[in-house]
Protein backbone atom coordinates (compact mmCIF):
# COMPACT_ATOMS: atom_id res chain seq x y z
CA UNK A 1 0.00 0.00 0.00
CA UNK A 2 1.06 3.57 -0.51
CA UNK A 3 0.46 6.44 1.01
CA UNK A 4 -2.42 7.81 -1.45
CA UNK A 5 -4.38 4.16 -0.49
CA UNK A 6 -3.64 5.20 3.49
CA UNK A 7 -4.80 8.86 3.14
CA UNK A 8 -7.65 7.57 0.79
CA UNK A 9 -8.46 5.63 3.67
CA UNK A 10 -8.42 8.78 6.29
CA UNK A 11 -10.89 10.91 3.81
CA UNK A 12 -13.20 8.35 3.76
CA UNK A 13 -13.82 7.37 6.89
CA UNK A 14 -13.25 10.43 8.54
CA UNK A 15 -9.87 9.59 11.00
CA UNK A 16 -6.24 9.90 11.34
CA UNK A 17 -4.60 6.73 11.51
CA UNK A 18 -1.95 6.02 14.70
CA UNK A 19 1.81 5.59 13.26
CA UNK A 20 2.51 2.81 13.77
CA UNK A 21 -0.66 0.84 11.81
CA UNK A 22 0.16 3.58 9.06
CA UNK A 23 3.84 2.09 9.10
CA UNK A 24 2.52 -1.79 9.10
CA UNK A 25 0.49 -0.76 5.99
CA UNK A 26 3.63 0.78 4.42
CA UNK A 27 5.47 -2.09 5.20
CA UNK A 28 3.58 -5.34 4.90
CA UNK A 29 0.63 -5.07 2.93
CA UNK A 30 2.65 -6.49 0.01
CA UNK A 31 3.42 -9.48 1.77
CA UNK A 32 -0.12 -9.75 3.28
CA UNK A 33 -1.33 -9.79 -0.39
CA UNK A 34 1.20 -12.61 -1.53
CA UNK A 35 0.74 -14.48 1.68
CA UNK A 36 -3.53 -14.00 0.71
CA UNK A 37 -2.58 -16.18 -2.43
CA UNK A 38 -0.89 -18.75 -0.80
CA UNK A 39 -2.56 -19.70 2.69
CA UNK A 40 -6.15 -18.91 1.00
CA UNK A 41 -7.71 -20.32 4.04
CA UNK A 42 -6.00 -18.00 6.69
CA UNK A 43 -7.44 -15.20 8.40
CA UNK A 44 -5.28 -12.20 7.65
CA UNK A 45 -5.50 -8.12 8.72
CA UNK A 46 -6.76 -6.44 5.77
CA UNK A 47 -4.45 -4.99 3.08
CA UNK A 48 -6.68 -3.29 0.49
CA UNK A 49 -7.79 0.33 1.00
CA UNK A 50 -11.08 -0.88 -0.61
CA UNK A 51 -11.44 -3.80 2.52
CA UNK A 52 -10.68 -1.01 5.72
CA UNK A 53 -12.66 1.53 4.59
CA UNK A 54 -15.56 -0.06 3.86
CA UNK A 55 -16.35 -1.77 7.27
CA UNK A 56 -15.03 1.25 9.15
CA UNK A 57 -17.10 3.76 7.15
CA UNK A 58 -20.35 1.17 7.73
CA UNK A 59 -19.22 1.65 11.74
CA UNK A 60 -19.36 5.18 11.93
CA UNK A 61 -22.67 5.58 9.79
CA UNK A 62 -24.16 3.07 12.06
CA UNK A 63 -22.35 2.04 15.36
CA UNK A 64 -24.97 -0.02 15.83
CA UNK A 65 -24.01 -2.29 13.30
CA UNK A 66 -21.56 -4.50 15.40
CA UNK A 67 -22.71 -3.90 19.28
CA UNK A 68 -20.63 -4.67 22.11
CA UNK A 69 -20.99 -5.80 25.81
CA UNK A 70 -23.97 -8.42 25.03
CA UNK A 71 -25.12 -6.44 22.12
CA UNK A 72 -25.94 -3.48 24.28
CA UNK A 73 -23.76 -0.67 23.39
CA UNK A 74 -22.85 0.69 20.11
CA UNK A 75 -19.59 0.17 18.43
CA UNK A 76 -17.14 2.35 19.81
CA UNK A 77 -15.43 4.84 17.14
CA UNK A 78 -12.20 4.96 18.46
CA UNK A 79 -12.14 1.31 17.23
CA UNK A 80 -11.21 1.13 13.73
CA UNK A 81 -11.05 -2.28 12.29
CA UNK A 82 -7.99 -4.00 10.69
CA UNK A 83 -9.52 -7.28 9.96
CA UNK A 84 -11.64 -9.71 11.06
CA UNK A 85 -10.77 -14.05 11.48
CA UNK A 86 -14.05 -14.82 9.61
CA UNK A 87 -15.55 -16.30 12.66
CA UNK A 88 -17.23 -13.02 13.94
CA UNK A 89 -14.28 -11.88 15.69
CA UNK A 90 -12.56 -8.13 14.41
CA UNK A 91 -8.98 -6.86 15.55
CA UNK A 92 -8.57 -3.00 15.74
CA UNK A 93 -5.92 -0.38 16.89
CA UNK A 94 -7.50 2.56 19.22
CA UNK A 95 -7.27 5.28 17.55
CA UNK A 96 -7.20 7.55 20.31
CA UNK A 97 -4.29 5.54 21.76
CA UNK A 98 -0.36 6.20 19.81
CA UNK A 99 0.86 2.90 21.60
CA UNK A 100 1.50 0.06 19.01
CA UNK A 101 -1.46 -2.78 20.20
CA UNK A 102 -3.64 -4.34 18.71
CA UNK A 103 -7.47 -5.18 20.17
CA UNK A 104 -9.82 -8.06 18.93
CA UNK A 105 -13.47 -8.09 19.54
CA UNK A 106 -14.44 -11.51 20.67
CA UNK A 107 -17.77 -12.28 19.76
CA UNK A 108 -18.29 -15.58 21.65
CA UNK A 109 -17.25 -13.85 24.61
CA UNK A 110 -20.37 -11.61 24.69
CA UNK A 111 -18.62 -8.85 22.58
CA UNK A 112 -15.86 -7.86 24.17
CA UNK A 113 -12.82 -5.79 23.64
CA UNK A 114 -9.76 -7.77 24.63
CA UNK A 115 -6.17 -7.33 23.68
CA UNK A 116 -5.65 -9.92 20.43
CA UNK A 117 -3.08 -13.13 20.37
CA UNK A 118 -0.59 -10.72 18.99
CA UNK A 119 1.05 -7.76 21.18
CA UNK A 120 2.60 -6.11 18.31
CA UNK A 121 2.85 -6.07 14.26
CA UNK A 122 6.29 -7.56 14.51
CA UNK A 123 4.62 -10.64 16.08
CA UNK A 124 1.55 -10.88 13.56
CA UNK A 125 3.90 -10.83 10.98
CA UNK A 126 5.67 -13.54 12.38
CA UNK A 127 2.77 -15.81 12.68
CA UNK A 128 2.07 -14.92 9.35
CA UNK A 129 6.12 -15.93 7.92
CA UNK A 130 5.76 -19.11 10.00
CA UNK A 131 2.31 -20.01 8.08
CA UNK A 132 3.71 -19.38 5.09
CA UNK A 133 6.47 -21.83 5.85
CA UNK A 134 3.89 -24.76 6.53
CA UNK A 135 1.01 -23.48 3.66
CA UNK A 136 -0.59 -26.99 3.33
CA UNK A 137 -2.22 -26.53 7.03
CA UNK A 138 -4.17 -23.44 5.21
CA UNK A 139 -4.62 -24.66 2.03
Amino acid sequence: MMEKGIAGIESAVGVELPEHYRRFLLEHAQTLKAAKKKLPMRALLYFEPKQITEINRRLHDNPRMIEINEDSEPWPLNYFVVGTNGGGDFWMVDLNDPREAIWKYDSESGGVIVPSEYASWAEYMAAVERDLQNPQKWQ
